[in-house]
C-alpha cells in the first residue's frame, strides 16, 4: 500500500479510538480531540480534527506546531516516516503493510559543515532584494553571507545557502558569488557534505503537494509566491541527483510532486531520472516560466507575477505517465477507421507482388521476419522490396552483415535496370538515384544491437529512414536456443519500430525441411519467440525439384527432352513466397508462386 492509501485507511477508521490509544488523557469536544501536548499532558492546547474537513489535521496553540495525522504520530512516538507507516499498518491490521521501495546504498561518512561567520551582510541582502526576494523570505531560508571568496585574486562577497534535512540538521552549505569578475560565476559547496534538497527549513509540514526545482533562488521565488518547494543541490542533468537516496523517505508523505525544470536536454534528463524513482503516479513536470518569454520563475517574480497566475500555470503541469500507458480515448480515431474506413486495410505500403495488393502490407511501427533456408533468395527479394518501396517515397537502410555493401548495391542495380551487367553510366546514375533513397550500413560480421541502434536512430532522425533491413539474426551474437536473449532482442526491435514509427525487417534462417511442404512460423530457426512476437512473417522457398529436373536434362539433344525443359521453365514456379503470419490488416496469409530471373535477380509473380 502507498502512504496515501495507508493515511486514507486511518482517517476512515475510528479516529477517536486511535487517538485515545495514541495519546491518553485526551478529551473529545465536538469535532476535536483535545489534549495538553504530544506527551499526553492534561490540557486542551493541542487539538486534532476528528470530524469534518480537513480530517486528522492538528495544531498546538502553546507552541504553534501543526501538521497532519502522520506528523502527530511521528512526534508522539519519536519515530520517522517509514516507522510511522509500519506502525499504522500494524495498528489497522492492513493486509499489505508498507515496505519502502528504495534502499540506501551509500556507506560514505560525510562531514558536518559549518556556516561561516557573517560579514558583508548588507551587500548580500542588497543582491537578494535585487532578485525580488523579501527580507521575510531571506530569513525563512536562513540565508547569510560568507564574507569574501577570491576568484583570480578578486574578492567576491558570497551568499550562503544552508541545506538542512527534514529534522533541521545542517548537511550542506553552498556559496554563490554576487559578482562576476571576468564573466566568471563563483559557485562552490562545503567539502565532503551529504547531498540534500534545499528548503526544508521553510517548508510547511502540512503540505502534501511539493515542487522540486533546480536552484536556491528559484526555490525562494516559488516560496515567496506561496508554494511549497525544495531545490536540487547541483542543478539539472543526468546523474546529478545523488541526494535522492538521502531524501527518499522524507519525500514519501507528498501525494503530488511537480518537477520544475528548464526546457532543454538537462531539464528533460532530470524529469526522466526523477519521475520513475519518485513514482510516476504522483509526479508531474513543467518547464520554464509562467510568463512567456522569460527564463524562469525568478524572472517572473521580478516583473510582478501573481500567485493566481502561478497557480493557473502549475495546473498545466503534465503527468509523468509512461509513454505506453494511454486511455481508450487516445485510440478512438484508429478504432473508427478499423470499422468504418474502407482504406484502412490498405494502410501501409504494398509488396512487389500484385496479388497481395489488398491483403498484405508493410506497416510502420511493426517488425517483420523474412525467413527461409540459406541461399533461398531472401536477400534478393528483400532488396527488390526496398527498391519497390522507393517508388512510394519510403527511404530504406540495409544492414547486410553477411555481404559487403558494394555487393548489395551491385545486386540492387541489376534489379533496378533488369539487366545482368549494368553499364558504367548506369552504375553512376543508379548510385546517384539511391543516394537519398537507400542507405547502407557497411560492416560485415557480428554487431551489438546497442551499437547498431545508435546508427539507426541517427539515420531515422537525419535522413528520414523508415524501412530498415537487418540481415541477418545470426550476426547479433544470440544463440539459437537462448530464449530470453532472443525475446529481449525482439522486444528491443519492436520498441524501436514503434517509438520511431518505422518498419524493421529482420532476416532469419529456417530449419531444414522438405521444400515441397508449406512453411509455418514454427520453421524459423531458433527460439519460438521468433514466430510468436513479430507482427509479420514472410517465408521464401526455392523450387529445388524444378532446378534438379532441369539440371538432369541440360545435356540432352533429344528434342522431346529439350521441349520438356522449356515447359518446366515456363510453367513451373522457381520460388514460393508466403505470408505465414499477419497480425494486423486483413489477417490473410496468401501464397505467391514466382519466377526468378537469375540474370536480373528479380522475382515476378506467375499469372
Amino acid at each position: 500500500m502507498t502512504p496515501k492509501e495507508i493515511k486514507s485507511a486511518l482517517l476512515q477508521s475510528d479516529l477517536r479510538k486511535f487517538l485515545e490509544d495514541l495519546i491518553p488523557n485526551g478529551t473529545v469536544e465536538g469535532n476535536y480531540f483535545s489534549v495538553g501536548s504530544v506527551n499526553g499532558e492534561e490540557g486542551k492546547s493541542l487539538k486534532v480534527r476528528i470530524a469534518g474537513d480537513p480530517l486528522g489535521v492538528w495544531g498546538d496553540f502553546s507552541n504553534s506546531n501543526k501538521g497532519d495525522i502522520f506528523e502527530l504520530i511521528m512526534l508522539v512516538k519519536g519515530i520517522g516516516f517509514k516507522e510511522c507507516l509500519e506502525f499504522v499498518s500494524e495498528y489497522l491490521e492492513l493486509p499489505e503493510t508498507y515496505k519502502p521501495e528504495f534502499v540506501r546504498t551509500s556507506s560514505r561518512n560525510y562531514s558536518i559543515p559549518v556556516i561561516p561567520v557573517r560579514s558583508g551582510e548588507d551587500r548580500v541582502l542588497q543582491y537578494l532584494r535585487g532578485r525580488g526576494l523579501s527580507d521575510d523570505t531571506i530569513q525563512k531560508f536562513r540565508i547569510s553571507s560568507s564574507g569574501y571568496n577570491f576568484v583570480d585574486g578578486v574578492a567576491i562577497p558570497s551568499v550562503v545557502f544552508p541545506f538542512y534535512d527534514r529534522d533541521n540538521n545542517l548537511r550542506l552549505v553552498k556559496y554563490l558569488g554576487i559578482e562576476r569578475p571576468n564573466g566568471q560565476r563563483f559557485i562552490s559547496a562545503s567539502g565532503n557534505s551529504q547531498p540534500r534538497l534545499f528548503g526544508w527549513q521553510a517548508l510547511d509540514r502540512t503540505a502534501r503537494t511539493l515542487i522540486i526545482t533546480k536552484g536556491e533562488i528559484e526555490a525562494m521565488s516559488f516560496y515567496q509566491l506561496g508554494f511549497n518547494v525544495l531545490a536540487t543541490p547541483f542543478g539539472e542533468g543526468k546523474g546529478k541527483h545523488g541526494w535522492l537516496e538521502f531524501e527518499y523517505e522524507d519525500l514519501e508523505p507528498f501525494e503530488e510532486i511537480i518537477i520544475h525544470a528548464d526546457n532543454d536536454m538537462p531539464g528533460h534528463a532530470t524529469v526522466q531520472e526523477l519521475s520513475p524513482k519518485l513514482g510516476m503516479h504522483r509526479c508531474k513536470f513543467i518547464y520554464g516560466s509562467p510568463i512567456q518569454g522569460l527564463k524562469d520563475v525568478n524572472d517572473a517574480l521580478l516583473v510582478g507575477v501573481t500567485k493566481e497566475q502561478m497557480q493557473k500555470w502549475l495546473l498545466t503541469a503534465k503527468s509523468c505517465d509512461p509513454d505506453a500507458l494511454k486511455q481508450a480515448t487516445a485510440f478512438v480515431d484508429d478504432v473508427i477507421s478499423r470499422f468504418h474506413d474502407p482504406s484502412y486495410r490498405n494502410k501501409g505500403y504494398p509488396f512487389p507482388i500484385p496479388s497481395w495488393e489488398n491483403q498484405v502490407r508493410i506497416r510502420m511501427g511493426e517488425l517483420s521476419i523474412w525467413t527461409g533456408l540459406s541461399a533461398c533468395g531472401k536477400s534478393q527479394f528483400i532488396g527488390q522490396t526496398a527498391l519497390h518501396l522507393a517508388d512510394f517515397g519510403v527511404k530504406s537502410l540495409i544492414a547486410s552483415l553477411e555481404m559487403h555493401a558494394s555487393t548489395v548495391i551491385g545486386r540492387l542495380l541489376c534489379q533496378k535496370y533488369a539487366i545482368e551487367v549494368p553499364s558504367v553510366d548506369q552504375i553512376k546514375e543508379g548510385a546517384e538515384w539511391m543516394s537519398d533513397k537507400i542507405l547502407f550500413y557497411d560492416r560485415i560480421g557480428n554487431v551489438k544491437l546497442e551499437d547498431l541502434t545508435t546508427v539507426l536512430v541517427y539515420a531515422i532522425k537525419k535522413f528520414g529512414v523508415n524501412f530498415i533491413v537487418l540481415d541477418s539474426l545470426m550476426k547479433f551474437g544470440i544463440h539459437s536456443e537462448d530464449y530470453q536473449g532472443t525475446q529481449d532482442f525482439i522486444d528491443a526491435l519492436q520498441n524501436l519500430a514503434k517509438q520511431y514509427w518505422v518498419h524493421i525487417a529482420l532476416v532469419a534462417h529456417s530449419r531444414k525441411k522438405d521444400e515441397t511442404d508449406n512453411m509455418s512460423r514454427l520453421d524459423i530457426k531458433g527460439s519460438s519467440v521468433l514466430g510468436d512476437l513479430p507482427e509479420l512473417i514472410i517465408a521464401m522457398q526455392r523450387n529445388r525439384k524444378k532446378e534438379h529436373d532441369i539440371q538432369a536434362l541440360m545435356y540432352t539433344s533429344n528434342p522431346e527432352l529439350l521441349q520438356a525443359i522449356e515447359h518446366l521453365k515456363v510453367n513451373e514456379h522457381d520460388a514460393v513466397i508466403s505470408c505465414v503470419k499477419q497480425r494486423n490488416g486483413t489477417g490473410a496469409e496468401p501464397v505467391a508462386k514466382c519466377y526468378f530471373d537469375p540474370s536480373t535477380q528479380l522475382y515476378r509473380e506467375m499469372s
